[in-house]
């Protein structure tokens, strides 16, 4: 991510965003991590944060130039306002779908794609941010016996359930309705999965399911 990112320009602010879950942001050199805490949650959070901090930073930084890395295609508009006020706007994304489709990608002056495992498990990035590869989890599975699909999963559909997952596991405990995460998934169409999203969660190593073939059925990421 580094690399791409000199190809535009050097660095001089990296940020990422998040609502009281800095994962491991923190632990990557050079990312200033932007938390708007555990009372500033709800859909769409950290792109506020995201796109006032990018005005902000349009008013008193020397920064020539934005980039987004997001999976995100809700970043148009901001997009097109910093292009207006005379900054070059590129955006990074995982390829994973439709990419020409993407409204984000129509309007930036460079798209940059990169694998979907190499963008970061956190939903929204900074302007200009790094990448932070997803963790990848040796814990054996335990999802009530179920057999794993003939079919694998791709790596981008293992990433785009694992981001889901960990976006809408607000609660202390991490459990998220099933039925939440299909609707994520969808409403971002960021993987169309074969066969029941119970069967392919349930054959996942980093998922915990619980309360299957019930209208309760919900998944965490699993903890050690």
């Amino acid at each position: 991510m580094h690399r791409l990112l000199r190809l535009l320009g050097e660095p001089i602010v990296m940020r990422a965003y998040t609502c009281a879950k800095p994962g491991r942001w923190q632990a990557i050199s050079g990312i200033e991590v932007i938390d708007g805490g555990k009372d500033v949650t709800g859909p769409n959070a950290a792109d506020f944060l995201l796109a006032f901090d990018a005005g902000r930073l349009r008013a008193t930084s020397d920064a020539d130039q934005y980039v987004i890395v997001s999976g995100d295609d809700g970043f148009a508009p901001l997009i097109k306002a910093l292009q207006l006020s005379g900054k070059p706007t590129s955006i990074i994304v995982p390829t994973c779908g439709s990419i020409g489709d993407r409204k984000s990608v129509k309007v930036a002056d460079v798209t940059m794609l990169v694998p979907q495992y190499r963008i970061a498990a956190e939903p929204n990035n900074a302007s200009q941010p790094a990448a932070e590869p997803a963790a990848q989890s040796n814990a054996k599975p335990s999802n009530g016996g179920i057999d794993d699909r003939k079919d694998r999963l791709t790596l981008s559909q293992k990433t785009a359930i694992r981001n889901a997952v960990e976006d809408l596991g607000e609660s202390p405990d991490g459990w998220v309705l099933l039925n939440e995460v299909g609707q994520d998934l969808a409403a971002k169409k960021a993987v169309k999965l074969p066969g029941k999203l119970s069967t392919s969660l349930a054959s996942l190593d980093f998922i915990e399911i619980r309360d299957l073939k019930t209208p309760r059925c919900s998944v965490r990421l699993r903890r050690v």
